[in-house]
This record gives structure tokens, C-alpha cells and sequence, in this order.
């Protein structure tokens, strides 16, 4: 626009200088051309001000969002890359999975074949234990023995028709099977009372924690029924007990024709035998310092075993008399403690040749017992004389007492009064379970080795029993025995 402006200015110069003077209006056309051209000029330099600027304005726009485009494509690269990890560890998560679903499927087919393996061996051994069982239930109902079973809650689970007959209890097994403890006690109290106290003591015996085996006797007229009581375990778990009842009346009839007999034969045998001992007392004393020493040795060798002969028929005699209530008692109120003093006094001189400790734990409190004074002397001799020969040198004898409400009466008698049980412990080998139970019938200790006639435990045994007591022993093999028994108090 400059250049045209300067060329329109150089052509009129010339013109000017060819012509003396221009036409006035020429001149304003000239003018008029000049500003319309200025305006122009000024009109385009602006329209290309402002085009310049838009096209920065732009420019920045553009270079801002190409700016932004290089973040979204990056973010979106980023995120692309992001997704594409995501996706290759979920597809080692699914294949993980599906993996451990494969193996956890073989594993349960395999424990599918094992439990219907497991079911069939299952419903094998059900057939057996269901034919075991009942072959069971066909000996124990066809067994000749009362077979008893009481669970933890005191139920009977197991009783068969030849146990209802010893007992004298009426109906079937089923009738009684699961019935509460307290019904049985009370028809059993009705229809065999001997029972009743057996099974009573039982109870009391576990109470005081005393678990191990034990024997006894009941009368159910015309029976004698012999009991057997023995704790049930599982895997070293009591779950019951175990009654045994067997009918012994037979049994008790011969031994009563042989003691009868063997009665008869020691009653005619103790006349002849004072005789005989009376007279070789007479022989001693009168001929004795005539005789040789061979022979006065001698002599006294046969007065000895003669008054040991003595002393046995005596003995036997007296265990007669007791069983058949032919011998009386004279109770009277005594005291245990002088009792127990006069035995440990009698009893010391023997117990110091093997070095024994003997010793009594009674109670200062303990009220007077109502007992034959003679009688209850021999019981306590003849428990402390048995300990002591039966505990090794360096043992320990202890004879103590303590006053007991629940003590066990004798089993021919309801006596429930208050009993004082006395008791005596050594450390001795103890008492071998098989003979428990018959320890206290006459003749047995002396099937033993080193015990005596067999007759001091029965003494001991009937006479508790006729003072309305009772008398048994507690020993485990190793840990020395504990005697127990019990006698009136004096109220």
C-alpha cells in the first residue's frame, strides 16, 4: 500500500511539472483519494492487528491443547498399561484357581471313593456289632449268673431274667432297663433287703472314692446270693459298674454240713484234749527234773503243740458258736482309746523285734463305743498281730478311728445308727485282689504261705457282725492294706 502511494505521488509530480496549474477538483479528487486510501491503510494494518493476535490466541490455544492431548494419551497409555496388568494377574488368579478347583475336585472324588469306602466298612462293622450284640444279649439272658450293668447316672442298662430272680423283683429285663435309680432302690428295699444294703454300700464306698472291686453276700430266703461288684472303663474312663450275682445256696449248705461235722468232730475232740494237756502240765512239773534234757525238751515241744491244738479247737468252737449266735455278748460302754492302748502295749514287744512303728490317730472328740470288751480286744489283736507279721522291718502300723454316719451295718441287720469305723493300716505287701473278697471266710488265709489257721479274720469278721457291724479291707498290690470296721456307739 506504501509503494502504490509512492508511486501516485511520483506520476502527479510529473503531471504537475508538464502542467502549469491543476483543476481544482482534481486536486480534492487527489486529496479525497490520498485519505480514503490512509483510511484504508489504517483499516487493514487493524483488520491485520487483529487477525495476528487470533492467530497467536490460537496458536496458544492449540499448542495448549496439543499440550493436553500428549497428557491424556499418556494417562491413557498409563492406563492401558495398568489394565493390561491387572488382566494378566487376574489371568494367573483365574488359572491359580482353576487349578486348585482341579485339584480341590480330585481330592473330593477321592474322599467320596474313601467315605464309601469308609460306609461300607461302617455298615459292616454295624452288622457285626449288631450280630455281636446280640449274641451277647443271648448270653448274658441264658448265663445261670445275675448280670447286672448301672451306668454314671444310676440307671440299669443291663439286667437279665436270672438277675430279676435272685433279686426277687417281678416283670421282664425290659421292664427295669433305664428306670430311675430311686425306683429300683425302692423295690428292691421291698423285695430283697439284703440287696439293697449291698448295693447301698456300694454307693457309700464310691463316695469316699473307693472304685476298686469288692465281694459280698446277701440272704434272699431260702437263697444265699453271692454279689460281685467290679468298675466298667473305656479307654481308662469309668461308664458303670458291674454287678455279678450267683446263686450259692448249695454251696452255703455243704459248708454248713461240714462245719457241722467238723463241730462235731473238735467238740469231741476237746475233752480228750484238756485231758491230755492237763496231763503233760502235770508231767512237767512233777517229773520234769528226773528227765534228760533231751526229754524235757521234748516234753515241752508236745505241750507246746498241744496247747496250739487246743487253741485251735477253741477257736473253732468259738467261730461256731458266733455263726450260729450261740455265743452271748456282754456290751457294755467302752473306750476305743484305752482300748487301742492296751493292744499297741500288748502288741510292742513284737513289733520292736522287727523294728515297726506302731501308732494311733484317734480323735481327742470320740464318744464311747457300746461293745463286749473281750471280744472287741481280740478283734483289735488279731488285725495289729496280722499286721505286723505281714509288714516288712522298718514299716509303719497305724490304728485310727473316726466317726462315721454313713458306715455300712452288718448285712444281717437295718441297723443305721451312727458307727465309729476304726481302722488299721500297714505297709505291708498288701492283700491280693483275688482273695479280697474271700479273705474274711474261715479256712482261706490259710491257703496262703506264712498266714495262719485261717480262723482270726472269720472270728473278726462275725464278731463285727454280731455287734451290728460290718468289716472289709482296701489294698492295692504294693501299697500296704487298710482294715476297716465298724461298731455301735454308745447313745
Amino acid at each position: 500500500m506504501d509503494e502504490l502511494h509512492s508511486l501516485l505521488r511520483r506520476q502527479l509530480k510529473r503531471y504537475v511539472s508538464d502542467q502549469d496549474t491543476l483543476p481544482q477538483p482534481l486536486i480534492d479528487a487527489v486529496n479525497a483519494a490520498y485519505q480514503q486510501s490512509d483510511a484504508d491503510r489504517a483499516t487493514l494494518e487493524r483488520s491485520l492487528e487483529l487477525t495476528s493476535q487470533e492467530l497467536l490466541q490460537a496458536n496458544a490455544e492449540m499448542r495448549h491443547a496439543y499440550l493436553e492431548l500428549q497428557q491424556h494419551t499418556a494417562a491413557l497409555r498409563q492406563a492401558k498399561e495398568e489394565l493390561e496388568l491387572r488382566v494378566a494377574e487376574r489371568t494367573a488368579e483365574l488359572r491359580q484357581a482353576n487349578e486348585q478347583l482341579q485339584h480341590e475336585l480330585a481330592e473330593r472324588k477321592q474322599v467320596e471313593a474313601e467315605l464309601r469306602e469308609q460306609k461300607q466298612l461302617f455298615e459292616n462293622l454295624v452288622i457285626e456289632v449288631s450280630d455281636s450284640l446280640a449274641e451277647l444279649s443271648t448270653l448274658i439272658e441264658a448265663s445261670q449268673d445275675g448280670i447286672i450293668f448301672i451306668n454314671l447316672a444310676g440307671q440299669m442298662r443291663v439286667i437279665n431274667a436270672a438277675a430279676l430272680s435272685l433279686l426277687g423283683l417281678p416283670g421282664k429285663p425290659g421292664d427295669w432297663v433305664d428306670r430311675p435309680s430311686a425306683q429300683t432302690l425302692i423295690a428292691l428295699r421291698r423285695h430283697a433287703p439284703g440287696a439293697t444294703r449291698a448295693i447301698l454300700h456300694e454307693i457309700r464306698r464310691r463316695r469316699d472314692g473307693n472304685t476298686s472291686s469288692f465281694e459280698g453276700e446277701y440272704r434272699l430266703p431260702p437263697r444265699v446270693v453271692r454279689w460281685s461288684y467290679s468298675p466298667v472303663l473305656s479307654a481308662n474312663t469309668l461308664i458303670g459298674w458291674l454287678f455279678v450275682l450267683r446263686d450259692v445256696t448249695k454251696e452255703r449248705m455243704l459248708e454248713k454240713m461240714r462245719d457241722d461235722l467238723t463241730y462235731t468232730m473238735v467238740h469231741d475232740l476237746r475233752n480228750p484234749l484238756a485231758a491230755i494237756l492237763l496231763n503233760l502240765q502235770l508231767l512237767t512239773a512233777k517229773e520234769g527234773q528226773s528227765l534228760s534234757g533231751k526229754q524235757r525238751k521234748t516234753l515241752v515241744d508236745v505241750l507246746g503243740r498241744t496247747r496250739q491244738m487246743a487253741n485251735l479247737v477253741n477257736a473253732i468252737l468259738e467261730v461256731s458258736q458266733l455263726e450260729s449266735g450261740q455265743l452271748p455278748l456282754n456290751q457294755a460302754p467302752a473306750s476305743l482309746a484305752d482300748l487301742v492302748s492296751e493292744t499297741l502295749d500288748l502288741e510292742a514287744p513284737l513289733a520292736r523285734q522287727k523294728n515297726l512303728v506302731l501308732k494311733q490317730t484317734l480323735p481327742a472328740w470320740l464318744p464311747p463305743i457300746y461293745v463286749d470288751l473281750a471280744m472287741m480286744q481280740r478283734i483289735l489283736q488279731n488285725l495289729v498281730g496280722n499286721a505286723i507279721k505281714f509288714t516288712p522291718a522298718g514299716g509303719v502300723i497305724e490304728l485310727g478311728a473316726r466317726l462315721d454316719k454313713l458306715s455300712p451295718a452288718s448285712p444281717d441287720s437295718l441297723n443305721s445308727q451312727p458307727m465309729l469305723r476304726v481302722f488299721v493300716r500297714d505297709s505291708g505287701p498288701g492283700v491280693p485282689a483275688e482273695l479280697q473278697g474271700r479273705l474274711f471266710q474261715k479256712f482261706v488265709a490259710a491257703q496262703q504261705e506264712s498266714r495262719g489257721n485261717g480262723l482270726g479274720l472269720a472270728f473278726c469278721r462275725l464278731a463285727v457282725e454280731a455287734h451290728g457291724g460290718r468289716i472289709w479291707v482296701e489294698s492295692e498290690p504294693g501299697r500296704g492294706a487298710t482294715f476297716h470296721f465298724t461298731v455301735p456307739l454308745a447313745i
